[in-house]
């Protein structure tokens, strides 16, 4: 009898865990990250970008 209600448990538990995982609900819209523009210099410069 155990064994049925610890079987019946593990079905359900996985089913949920499964569920969530492929139906998840949609995220709200996030805003656009930030960027920022990176000037690599290979050479001492005399004078700054």
């Amino acid at each position: 009898m155990k064994v049925f209600i610890t079987l019946a448990a593990a079905i359900i538990l996985h089913g949920i865990f499964i569920y969530y995982v492929l139906f998840k609900l949609p995220m709200r819209e996030q805003k656009a990250p930030q960027y920022m523009d990176v000037t690599l210099i290979t050479q001492p410069a005399d004078k700054k970008p």
